[in-house]
């Protein structure tokens, strides 16, 4: 009614698309995670003219759409340059849209028509909004979609000349000391789900994050595994009488050094403050902004930074296939040799390791699995096509991040590509920014892979030297039964039982049922 009545007046400006999608990041990745959908939100490099407030409704009503209609699977919210103009992307691998219905969708109280989701809620007003909201700023609108594979809906808004941030690179330049770089951040609270949010929150900006329930676990880690973390951030109130300014005192003296700390608490009485403030940290209160959070660990954290996980990528010119090389590799696999030339030199000029290959056959010939890296490769080629080699791969159990590079508008493909568990795609002719924006990413979701392979593959070790008596003692213990009852069953005394479960412990190289519990999540034990 306020857009009929002309009450609604745009108000103009140029802005970074990038922050645009940032607030899309914060609003529904809780959202999708909850319905077990992955949501993956681009980079946003670009810069654009637009009312920012009323693009954000736009952009809010076709990722709720696209959450509320994918009933599994993967939704991508990106950006393309179009000319002068930018096209924003929202994919989703939902039911999709009949042809006849494509037009309707934008009607007033109108809702797509299927069993499945006559229950989803909502009054079918969001895309009426979008469009009307599209005509009012010049925005126009599209959608194009597969029943049963999936949408794309796009908003084409005006670029700006206006100098953009820099685009998102692999290995950027060290900047001028602004406040802060990526680090190890040390997370302790005794509330599960709250770890891991933080953990959420954190990885996302680089950071390598190791988390611990209690004082106790958090002092084992940096004892035992060597970590020196940059920051502590910690809850106030902790298990076992030991508050979170306990904690960090110990730690400083541990370490010997005036680690930086957070301390996070819901507790507001001027006692409480007081103490805080006296401990040389910083105070966050409960529930905490996740922005707030993210500017406060930026501002404690060192700017050049040794740690392996935010190490600039040395550049070297035509690195090694093999496992002994050096930093992240991207691997280029595309028959047109024009086109493979120029992504390296892209990928090159910013400090990145390029290894490429004409076909399909003669990647999985030279490749070895187990690096740090992804894959830029093209779905059409003779012989052994890109959604081909691709499904190889994960059949072989092998998640090396893939970017599949498609032609214009193929959204059949792209929805395939995406079940097949692509990390993303990108349509031909294919941009600087977008290759960078990409490959960032993607090498960011190799590097969470490998770290989970290594905790796998330590568990796994560790499970392997146990005896079989002792697996089934640690299958009965995991699954809550008592000594004497799993005396009774195995028809041994308790004091074996006791015997069997104390040398679990030490082979295992724990201390707690719940760490126990974690090992033997990571080693798959079933």
């Amino acid at each position: 009614n306020q857009i009929e009545a002309g009450v609604i007046q745009p108000q103009l400006s140029d802005f970074a698309l990038g922050a645009a999608f940032d607030r899309l990041r914060n609003e529904f990745t809780m959202t999708a995670q909850a319905r077990g959908l992955d949501l993956t939100i681009m980079p946003g490099a670009r810069m654009i003219t637009s009312d920012p407030h009323l693009l954000d409704q736009m952009l809010r009503n076709l990722v709720g759409n696209a959450i509320k209609y994918t009933p599994r699977g993967k939704i991508l919210v990106g950006c393309r340059r179009q000319g002068s103009d930018v096209r924003i992307e929202v994919w989703d691998t939902g039911i999709g849209i009949r042809s006849d219905q494509l037009h309707a969708i934008f009607d007033e109280f109108h809702q797509v028509d299927t069993a499945a989701h006559e229950n989803s809620g909502g009054l079918g007003l969001g895309l009426s909004i979008v469009q009307r909201l599209g005509q009012l700023l010049g925005h126009p609108v599209g959608v194009r979609s597969v029943p049963g594979r999936g949408s794309a809906f796009t908003i084409t808004v005006p670029g700006t000349a206006t100098a953009q941030p820099a685009a998102v690179a692999i290995a950027p330049p060290i900047p001028p000391h602004t406040g802060g770089g990526r680090g190890v951040i040390m997370v302790v609270d005794d509330d599960r789900d709250v770890l891991d949010l933080l953990e959420q929150v954190l990885r996302p900006e680089g950071h390598l994050v190791h988390s611990a329930h209690d004082a106790v676990e958090a002092i084992h880690l940096i004892q035992t595994n060597g970590i020196r973390p940059d920051v502590l951030l910690t809850d106030y109130n902790l298990p076992r009488g030991v508050n979170g300014l306990d904690l960090l005192n110990r730690l400083r003296a541990l370490l010997k050094t005036p680690l930086p700390a957070i301390i996070l608490t819901g507790d507001i009485s001027t006692d409480t403050i007081a103490r805080i403030s006296a401990g040389q940290c910083s105070r966050l209160n409960k529930p905490v902004d996740p922005r707030h959070l993210i500017e406060a660990i930026a501002h404690l954290c060192p700017l050049n930074d040794e740690h392996p996980a935010t190490t600039p990528v040395p550049t070297v010119n035509r690195p090694e296939t093999g496992t002994d090389r050096a930093g992240p590799t991207v691997y280029v696999v595309d028959d047109d040799p024009m086109l493979r030339s120029t992504v390296r030199d892209v990928l090159e000029l910013h400090g990145v390791h390029v290894a490429d290959y004409p076909s399909a056959e003669t990647f999985l010939d030279a490749y070895h699995p187990g690096g740090v890296g992804c894959l830029l490769l093209d779905a059409h080629m003779p012989g052994m096509s890109g959604l081909e080699l691709l499904s190889t791969l994960r059949v072989r159990n092998d998640n090396l991040p893939v970017i599949l590079i498609t032609g214009g508008g193929d959204i059949a493909l792209a929805v395939a590509a995406m079940r097949a568990g692509a990390s993303n795609f990108l349509e031909k002719p294919v941009g600087r920014a977008e290759i960078l924006a990409c490959v960032d990413l993607a090498v960011g979701q190799s590097h969470d892979i490998r770290l989970i392979d290594t905790a796998r593959h330590e568990a796994a070790t560790r499970i392997a030297t146990l005896t079989i008596r002792q697996r089934e003692v640690l299958r009965r213990v995991l699954a809550g039964e008592p000594s004497k009852n799993i005396a009774a069953d195995l028809a041994i005394s308790q004091r074996t039982v006791e015997n069997h479960r104390s040398e679990i412990m030490h082979k295992m190289k724990v201390r707690s049922i719940p760490e126990l519990v974690k090992l033997a999540i990571d080693s798959e034990l079933h």
